[in-house]
């Protein structure tokens, strides 16, 4: 879309311009997904570049460009959407979230050549592990941010780093090398903006009234005065009070802390109010003194408000991480009981996939071998079918032979059977009239009342015992003899 080119080409320019280019776009969810993305991450550089508190209220759009841009293979534009939701976490002072994202944007800063954004990238991550009192981290840090800083030649980088690397340098209590990075960052000063002037300036002069060195930190704090604007004068004045204090000009010190505390920031009346309360007390006026202490315990106790609450938020946050981390444990531990149940499942489904293929092996194997038998036997069957085929005629004549020779005897069966069967009706008839004769024969001679003759004159003579033996034998054979006259 042509809005956004012309918008994304006035970034780094005239980021003003950029912002009002972007805020003209009338339906901006009517676009299409990609150009919506990039219209969310556009706005949220704009609105960082002209410092409008965008974390509070619009973290949307960066999230909706986030959203987006991960599924692609666009490094710098991620980078980018990872870099501004640190800043997100940077400005809510969660410092520890803000570095997890810091990283995540180095890690895809680094695949592009965008030299700026890499020194971008690690700059935040001093800033962080400067909240963090990781001093020596913070150091690395800026030391890279300024490595790649040169390599572009982008020359704000350059001092901003240069001025980071000397305040962490400070911090260390290494002056000799926070004094050479202060200087150093003079000689490349002239091309850059007023604020750029008025924060190297201003940091030289706390840097030398640390030192208690107060004519060079009078002399950086009034150079600091000429490029600062309104808001930021008062922390220049505290340096001035604090610097002519020390030059013992208690009248000019009071002056010019009188002037810081028409700020706003209660840190700076903090030590407006005890610088005075020292001064008052040498001076033995225990009266005012007592009464900036009490100032100064009263404004300590908002800023120890502020910090109690910074430490409760640590404290919460280092909760939540050990709540969180804990969950991650017990997900790290699911899934090594995940892997070790995949890892014996997989074992197991080796294991069956062996015995299957050796079971499957032996029955390939024992099923070719029953094939090659079958195949034998068919090669026998067609061997014998041709066989058969060749002597089919020669069965054919010996089937009609053998079914002629089988009905002649079967004929000569029947007639043989049948040639019995009248031979046994003959004799049962000859049978049947024997047995006539002979029941004829009986009743003749019952009507002749011949065997009661017998048996009567055999029973009369019982005193004949000695003939009575030799009749009944006499008897039997005329018996017999008749039965079988009668059967002839």
């Amino acid at each position: 879309m042509n809005v956004l080119q012309r918008a994304e080409g006035l970034m780094d320019s005239h980021p003003d311009s950029a912002l009002y280019l972007l805020q003209s776009v009338g339906s901006p969810k009517s676009l299409s997904n990609e150009d919506y993305a990039n219209y969310c991450l556009l706005l949220t550089q704009a609105m960082d570049k002209n410092d409008l508190t965008w974390w509070e209220s619009d973290t949307l759009f960066i999230d909706a460009a986030y959203a987006f841009y991960e599924k692609t293979s666009d490094d710098r534009r991620i980078s980018l959407c990872c870099f501004y939701k640190g800043n997100v976490y940077y400005e809510k002072e969660e410092f520890k979230q803000a570095a997890w994202w810091y990283k995540q944007a180095e890690v895809r800063a680094l695949r592009t050549e965008d030299v700026k954004l890499i020194s971008l990238v690690y700059s935040s991550l001093g800033y962080v592990n400067m909240q963090l009192n990781l001093f020596p981290e913070a150091l690395a840090d800026f030391k890279k941010a300024l490595s790649y800083a040169a390599c572009g030649n982008h020359k704000k980088y350059i001092l901003s780093n240069t001025q980071d690397i000397a305040r962490v340098f400070d911090y260390m209590g290494e002056t000799d090398s926070a004094s050479y990075y202060f200087r150093h960052s003079l000689s490349i000063l002239s091309d850059a903006d007023s604020v750029y002037h008025a924060l190297v300036y201003h940091n030289l002069a706390t840097f030398y009234e640390g030192l208690a060195l107060s004519d060079s930190a009078l002399k950086y704090i009034s150079k600091a005065l000429a490029w600062e604007g309104e808001n930021d004068k008062c922390r220049s004045y505290l340096i001035l009070g604090n610097t002519y204090y020390q030059q013992e000009r208690p009248d000019l010190a009071k002056q010019f802390w009188d002037k810081a505390l028409e700020t706003s920031d209660p840190s700076i009346k903090v030590c407006v109010y005890h610088s005075l309360y020292q001064t008052y007390k040498v001076g033995e006026d225990y009266k005012r003194s007592v009464d900036y202490a009490e100032k100064c315990l009263q404004y300590a106790d908002s800023v120890y408000q502020i910090e109690a609450l910074r430490a409760v938020a640590d404290i919460q946050e280092k909760y939540d991480n050990e709540t969180l981390r804990n969950r991650n444990l017990e997900s790290e531990v699911r899934i090594l009981y995940l892997l070790i149940a995949l890892g014996f499942s997989l074992f197991l489904l080796v294991f069956l996939i062996g015995i299957y293929s050796r079971y499957r092996h032996k029955q390939q194997q024992r099923i070719r071998e029953l094939v090659a038998g079958k195949e034998i036997e068919l090669e026998q069957y067609r061997n014998r079918l041709q066989h058969l085929e060749a002597i089919a005629h020669l069965e054919e004549q010996e089937k009609e032979k053998w079914e002629s020779e089988r009905i002649i005897y079967l004929k000569q069966q029947i007639k043989e059977r049948t040639d019995e069967i009248i031979s046994y009706k003959n004799s049962y008839k000859n049978l049947n009239l024997n047995y006539e004769k002979l029941l004829r024969y009986e009743s003749i001679a019952k009507g002749m009342k011949l065997h009661d003759a017998i048996h009567n004159n055999v029973s009369a003579s019982r005193g004949f015992c000695f003939l009575r033996m030799p009749l009944r034998i006499l008897w039997v054979t005329i018996l017999i003899f008749t039965r079988i006259a009668l059967a002839v």
